[in-house]
C-alpha cells in the first residue's frame, strides 16, 4: 500500500494489470453505445491509465486520463499518443470538471467510495454534465443504508473495512489535523475508505441525475472477512 507524509500526496508507481472483469465492462460499453471518447476518472493508481488504453484498443478514438497526480508510468505509456489527453487536478473540484473535454462516457472505477467534499452524489452530478454514459465499478455496502465509515470508531472501522490496521490507526490518530497539501482535515482525505454506499443509492442517485441503468452485475464479496463489501459493476446511459 502506498504511503504519504504531511508534505506530499500518495504516489503509486506500481504497474499492475487491469482486471479482466473491468476491461470486459469497457468492451461491452464501447460496443453497446458506440463510444468514441471516454474520460477515465482516477485513472492512474496501480494501472497507470490501463483502462483508458483498453478503451482505445476497443476502438475509442479519444481518451482523457484524469487524476490528482499523473504518474510517471502513465506519462510514459501515453507519450506521443495524440489520442490521449492528461488532466491533473482535484477530481471533484467543479472548475476542474468543467474544464474537461466533453466525452461520451466516464469510467469511474474504485473512486466513489473515496469522495468527500464533494460527497459522492455531488461528484457524480458534476460528471453527469460532461458525459452521456457511465461505466462504474464500486465496492458497495450491503447494509440497509449508506454509511460514512469514519463516523464509526477505529475498532468498527478495521472490523468492517478492508484496510490495514496500522494504516487506519495512524489515520484515526490525526483525523482532526489538517492535511497541508489537501487543504482539509485528514478525516476527509480520499486515500482511505470513506463511504459504504448501497447499490440502491447509486442507482437512485443516477436516476435523479437523468440516467437509466442498462446493466448491472455483482462480482461477489470482497472477502470472507469482509462479506458486507460487494463488488458491483454498472453501465448507465442518459435517459432521452
Amino acid at each position: 500500500m502506498p504511503t504519504a507524509t504531511s508534505q506530499q500526496p500518495l504516489v503509486d508507481e506500481v504497474d499492475g494489470a487491469p482486471l479482466p472483469i473491468k476491461t470486459a465492462m469497457i468492451s461491452d460499453a464501447v460496443a453497446r453505445y458506440g463510444l468514441q471518447s471516454v474520460m477515465d476518472v482516477g485513472a492512474c493508481w496501480h494501472v497507470n491509465g490501463g483502462y483508458a488504453l483498453h478503451a482505445l484498443a476497443c476502438g475509442v478514438t479519444r481518451a482523457a486520463i484524469l487524476d490528482g497526480y499523473i504518474t510517471r508510468l502513465t506519462r510514459e505509456k501515453t507519450r506521443d499518443d495524440g489520442r490521449v489527453s492528461l488532466h491533473e487536478g482535484a477530481l471533484g473540484d467543479a472548475a476542474f470538471v468543467n474544464s474537461l473535454p466533453r466525452c461520451d462516457a466516464a469510467i469511474i472505477y474504485d473512486v466513489l467510495l473515496h469522495q468527500v467534499d464533494p460527497h459522492w452524489p455531488d461528484f457524480l452530478a458534476r460528471y453527469a454534465q460532461r458525459v452521456d454514459h457511465f461505466i462504474i465499478y464500486n465496492q458497495d455496502w450491503t447494509g440497509d443504508h449508506t454509511v460514512r465509515f469514519p463516523d464509526f470508531d477505529l475498532e468498527w472501522y478495521v472490523a468492517n473495512v478492508p484496510e490495514d490496521r496500522e494504516f487506519a490507526s495512524s489515520w484515526y490518530a490525526q483525523h482532526e489535523q489538517p492535511c497541508p497539501w489537501l487543504g482539509r482535515k485528514w478525516r476527509d482525505a480520499y486515500h482511505h475508505w470513506q463511504w459504504g454506499i448501497t447499490s440502491a443509492d447509486i442507482i437512485a442517485t443516477m436516476h435523479r441525475l437523468g440516467f437509466r441503468l442498462d446493466w448491472f452485475n455483482n462480482f461477489g464479496r470482497w472477502s470472507e472477512r469482509h462479506p458486507r463489501i460487494a463488488l458491483d459493476g454498472y453501465l448507465f446511459s442518459r435517459r432521452r
